[in-house]
């Protein structure tokens, strides 16, 4: 039975309907899965009287429901000078400064540490809505896969961007993809994927209606209430959830296993990850 750790900032609702999706399939026999923890970076009563303390408290609520062990550490009380400076320091946290990675470290440490002192030693993590980037220090201790909106061969970025890049190339398909957690953000190796078609029928008069010479025009005029713009994404969403909870099957049946930091599938490496698009699709049909 494969334990996953699972780690998420539970600051919306969608971090609550990950958590009880896969705990739902867990329960129904489909994965056999444990999930002995949840990692917060937040703790119980940060925030009180916010919206998104609200939420928190509410993502808590399910986890002690569940019975789930709730372990957190709050970033912001782990060396807050060093991460202030570090923040100051970065403009772009993809390229943190060198003080930003020292207090990621320092506060990685203490994350594997509460943790283990809880008795844990997950087979694999998963990032469900998890905020903070890990450092190297939780990167060597777990292995950890998250989602990223995008094929393996796509764009990087947040979905947002994703969907403006597509848009520009005047791209065919789209997909979303689990991949490894490193230091560096979204540039884990590809551990599986799922791919769709964006063009084609019901695809074709959406595209006519965009000017991709120049997507920036329409950005500026419509943004995300673009039609095309809004088609990708509901698709795209469709399958975050399918592709989440079926990579965590094939890591479960041991077909699909990460070792020595690289994802191989039957005993292959991968260089692009698992293809998953005809379950998900399988799925999706059946409703």
């Amino acid at each position: 039975m494969l334990e996953l750790g699972w780690f998420s900032t539970g600051r919306d609702a969608m971090a609550r309907s990950l958590l009880k999706e896969v705990w739902g399939r867990k329960e129904g026999g489909s994965l056999d899965i444990e999930v002995p923890f949840v990692f917060c970076h937040r703790e119980p009563g940060e925030s009180p009287g916010t919206a998104q303390g609200a939420e928190r408290q509410r993502f808590f609520d399910l986890v002690e429901r569940l019975g789930i062990d709730l372990v957190a550490v709050s970033h912001l009380g782990v060396e807050p000078e060093l991460r202030k400076l570090g923040l100051v320091e970065t403009e772009d946290h993809s390229r943190p400064s060198p003080t930003l990675l020292e207090w990621r470290n320092v506060y990685g440490q203490r994350v594997v540490e509460a943790i283990e002192a809880a008795g844990h030693d997950p087979d694999v993590c998963v990032l469900a809505g998890y905020m903070l980037i890990w450092s190297e220090v939780e990167c060597r201790r777990f292995d950890a896969v998250n989602l990223h909106p995008a094929l393996p061969w796509g764009p990087t970025g947040t979905w947002q961007e994703v969907i403006w890049e597509l848009m520009a190339w005047g791209a065919e398909e789209q997909g979303a993809m689990m991949h490894l957690v490193t230091p560096e953000l979204d540039r884990g190796p590809p551990v599986a994927y799922c791919r769709f078609d964006i063009v084609g029928e019901g695809w074709d008069d959406l595209w006519a209606r965009v000017d991709t010479t120049d997507v920036s025009e329409v950005l500026r005029s419509e943004g995300e209430g673009n039609a095309l713009f809004r088609r990708i994404r509901a698709e795209g969403e469709r399958r975050e959830l399918p592709l989440i909870a079926h990579t965590i099957g094939q890591l479960a049946s041991g077909r699909l296993v990460i070792r020595d930091k690289w994802p191989h599938l039957d005993g292959m490496r991968l260089e692009r990850g698992a293809d998953l698009s005809s379950m998900i699709e399988e799925e999706l049909e059946g409703g």
